[in-house]
């Protein structure tokens, strides 16, 4: 059987930048080589397309440029070398730049018009996704439990929340918690404002669980059916997940696989996950979030639906689906054969 080529878009200019490029190396690093080539482009920080020397990346991550990608309406990939310029044959590409540019439907939008197909969800579920408020708003529609929030607009007054402190300030469309802050007071709610703002023109206010226990889930498409993973549980060791929890600090949080719940609790965010997955048209893969009161074990809140979770050595996505007995290797074969 001849080897697939596959495309593993990663890098990007949002600030999830790097985190991009580590998913992107575990993802190279671990697909059968036996089924497929890997064949890493890096966007750089300008929106710019690299094929990079997959040896050099999959054993040491270095980026190592061959030649510039262009993107093409109906013709794919090319790739210019030189003065040449010939298509880039794949099988398949492997999107993986998280934050904005890459997982809110425009990178998808883009591989559609040169006919390349992909891994994950299409343009609709992206786009929709990545904007918390309507996550939340399809999530409300199948009575999963929410937390109250409010909108801020750049130049608005900063409101004074009706539900009580702490309260927690996030940007609308960025990931891995980024531009999120914590504020228990409303001096602290204006500063946090005021920072989160410059990553983004509309963020949310939303009720703060205290010191809450964050609990995943994965979903996964095969052969048209949907499986979901055994729930995850995240303790945090600081005041909350953040950005330095997640990616920075190996110690920055305890993982439990399965959670530790009620068995009806969990089946329940299981079953909640997966009717999520299919009401927001998903597709291949994601992981649904949680946060759950500390003081109540059954008392839980949808949080956000991830629809490219990252791939890295850090990322709950794959570490859920390890315990379900799907190796990294396997689950990329997976999504990688799938429709």
């Amino acid at each position: 059987m001849m080897k697939r080529n596959i495309a593993v878009i990663f890098g990007g200019d949002s600030p999830e930048h790097e985190v991009s490029v580590d998913s992107g190396h575990a993802i190279s690093a671990n697909m059968d080589k036996k089924l497929f080539n890997p064949l890493p482009l890096y966007v750089d920080r300008r929106g710019r397309w690299f094929l990079t020397d997959r040896f050099s990346f999959v054993k040491e991550k270095k980026i190592c440029k061959k030649g510039e990608v262009f993107l093409r309406p109906n013709r794919g990939l090319l790739l210019k070398s030189g003065v040449k310029i010939r298509p880039l044959k794949i099988y398949k590409a492997f999107p993986i730049i998280h934050g904005q540019s890459g997982e809110d439907g425009r990178l998808q939008g883009s591989l559609e018009i040169g006919r390349v197909p992909y891994v994950g969800s299409g343009v609709f579920s992206s786009a929709l996704c990545m904007n918390k408020i309507a996550a939340k708003i399809y999530a409300g529609k199948l009575d999963i439990p929410l937390l109250p929030h409010v909108i801020v607009r750049r130049g608005e007054k900063v409101p004074r929340p009706s539900f009580k402190y702490p309260v927690f300030v996030k940007p609308v469309s960025l990931g891995s918690s980024i531009g999120v802050f914590r504020a228990d007071s409303y001096g602290e709610l204006v500063r946090s404002v005021n920072k989160c703002l410059k990553f983004e023109g509309e963020i949310m206010i939303e009720k703060g669980v205290d010191k809450a226990r964050e609990i995943v889930c994965g979903i996964l498409e095969r052969n048209g059916r949907l499986a979901s993973s055994p729930c995850g549980m995240i303790v945090p060791r600081r005041k909350f997940y953040d950005y330095k929890a997640k990616y920075l600090d190996d110690k920055g949080f305890h993982l439990f696989i399965p959670a530790r719940i009620e068995p009806k609790v969990s089946e329940s965010i299981r079953e909640m996950s997966g009717n999520l997955f299919k009401a927001v048209s998903a597709k291949g893969l994601a992981r649904v979030d949680f946060l759950m009161d500390k003081k109540d074990w059954r008392k839980f809140y949808f949080c956000e639906i991830n629809t490219l979770p990252g791939f890295t050595s850090h990322s709950l996505y794959p570490a859920v689906w390890e315990r379900a007995g799907i190796s990294m290797k396997n689950l990329i074969t997976i999504l990688l054969e799938g429709d």
